[in-house]
């Protein structure tokens, strides 16, 4: 959840800062190239320095933006 003013934004909204940090992973998700989707995760999580759980988390979110754009994902990808 981030605090935006005097609103309360979670994840699931699409103008929380996630979105735009998941996007090139769904992008590459969209056009058939797994190993760059692998790529972009494994960067993302590196770069916030996520732990299991949260990488979990993203990987749920990254499914959930993909299945609701009718995007084929691969659980074992991420």
């Amino acid at each position: 959840m981030k605090n935006i003013g005097s609103k309360t934004i979670t994840y699931k909204n699409p103008s929380h800062p996630i979105h735009a940090l998941i996007q090139p992973v769904v992008s590459a998700m969209k056009h058939a190239k797994p190993r760059i989707a692998v790529i972009r995760y494994q960067a993302l999580c590196r770069k916030f320095n996520l732990m299991k759980w949260e990488q979990v988390v993203v990987s749920d979110i990254i499914r959930e933006a993909c299945l609701s754009k009718g995007i084929a994902f691969n659980r074992e990808a991420l």
